[in-house]
């Protein structure tokens, strides 16, 4: 019997997305204004997020921060069940970076991010509630970095990411296996099970460490980054929480206990960008690539501290005969997503001495298969635009962009692994035929203050 409790719980990092998979490298409002073609440029103290060898070739200490807005708006659209609109609608994420000189040739950089922070969040009536119903991560990223200035034209960094990695999942259980029945009106077989539904509520955390290396190469009117990233190995650990349904039948509340729960996933993906700039001292144009190594999230490993049985009845005509079936086991989840490609190119076109106007352009592959999309994270291949300005006030700079980014059709069909739902009875349509649209907006303004 397939299990009821454990379906899909771990597909718990659910994400209305800005770039591919669960990622967010808006992480610097001047980058951003470029759509983060930035690793080759790196020359703002958010280079400690693009390419912290960046930080090498900055003048003085510098103290910048940046805040990123995020507004989407995703549906699930279906000929048989209507429309049905996440409520996810506002993000903020904040992040600061600090950089100083300790001699000539090295210097220190340490930052605060929120590379992974976002949520989708469904109507109570949703078809794909028993995958997800609300959902939300958050990943807080501290990073303390070390760049070497080898001389005028070359600079190396090596970086350790520490992070610290939250979950939380809603979403509906269906219990009418293990619910009541009701005879007919003349007290006789077949009986009828009511129709009934829980929810669980699973709270994770963890932390990780991971590593980085850049390196970056100026020679005007040239300039050529490269920046590795390491994944990050997850064990959570929490709390599962069961809201039981009226209907179940006697004893079969035992069967869904508050749980003890734990599985390994690497929510942070390794990554490998490269970039070239070129800069006719006044308009700055820049091509990066970035490979993310989305393939590791291959399946996961889901645990219970117990292990439950509950009742059902079955029946072949008369008498009615109860059957315990387990309800609460450890099982193996596919994710089955792929590596991804994303094509970055920038412009910084210098206005003034005092004004910066830049705009970019990007195609971002998604990670996650036809046969995986999902309400968790119904994530497709897109196309960003953006927009955005800096000015120099003294030892101030203010950046500001703002992002359009349109997301390709995503289609459920046959051969969708969430198309249909099992209770162990009988299976039955959660999501039906249809698909997932939309776009989304973001902006963001960053303040940095050198001395």
């Amino acid at each position: 019997m397939k299990k009821i409790v454990l379906f899909l719980i771990v597909m718990t990092i659910p994400f209305i997305v800005s770039a591919s998979g669960i990622a967010i490298p808006e992480q610097g409002s001047k980058a951003a204004a470029m759509c983060n073609a930035f690793v080759a440029t790196a020359d703002d103290p958010t280079a400690l997020y693009y390419n912290p060898a960046g930080i090498a070739f900055l003048k003085n200490s510098n103290l910048t921060f940046n805040m990123t807005y995020v507004r989407p708006d995703i549906k699930y659209e279906s000929p048989t069940l209507g429309s049905h609109e996440n409520r996810a609608k506002n993000f903020f994420i904040p992040s600061v970076y600090f950089t100083m000189p300790l001699n000539e040739k090295v210097f220190f950089g340490f930052s605060v991010g929120a590379p992974y922070a976002l949520a989708t969040d469904w109507h109570d009536n949703f078809p794909g509630r028993f995958a997800s119903r609300h959902a939300k991560i958050q990943t807080i990223n501290y990073h303390p970095v070390f760049a070497f200035k080898f001389d005028d034209r070359n600079a190396l960094s090596i970086g350790l990411d520490y992070y610290d990695s939250q979950i939380n999942l809603i979403r509906a259980v269906d219990t009418t296996a293990f619910s009541s029945y009701v005879q007919d009106l003349a007290g006789n077989a077949p009986y009828t099970i009511l129709p009934s539904e829980g929810t669980l509520d699973t709270r994770v955390r963890d932390q990780a460490f991971g590593f980085d290396i850049g390196y970056l190469y100026k020679s005007a009117p040239w300039s050529f980054g490269i920046t590795y990233k390491s994944k990050a190995e997850f064990d959570y650990e929490g709390h599962s929480s069961f809201e039981r349904s009226r209907y179940l039948l006697p004893g079969n509340a035992a069967a869904f206990p508050g749980e003890e729960t734990s599985f390994e996933l690497g929510s942070v993906p390794a990554l490998l960008q490269t970039g070239v700039s070129y800069d006719t001292g006044r308009l700055l144009t820049e091509f990066d690539l970035q490979w993310t190594n989305w393939s590791q999230f291959d399946q996961a490993e889901v645990h219970f501290d117990k292990h439950t049985l509950g009742t059902i009845y079955v029946w072949a005509g008369t008498p009615v005969a109860y059957v315990n079936v387990p309800v609460v086991e450890d099982e193996i989840l596919p994710f089955d997503w792929e590596d991804t490609m994303a094509y970055r190119l920038g412009f910084n076109y210098r206005f003034s001495d005092m004004t910066e106007i830049r705009w970019g352009i990007v195609y971002d592959e998604s990670p996650v298969p036809a046969e995986t999309l999902s309400p968790v994270l119904p994530d497709t291949d897109r196309w960003m635009l953006t927009f955005g300005t800096g000015h120099k006030i003294g030892a101030w700079t203010l950046d500001w962009y703002i992002q359009y980014i349109k997301f390709d059709k995503g289609e459920i069909d046959h051969d969708n692994i969430y198309r249909y739902n099992h209770n162990g009875l009988y299976e039955y349509p959660m999501t039906h035929d249809g698909h997932y649209k939309g776009n989304s907006w973001l902006a963001g303004i960053q303040v940095s203050y050198g001395w």
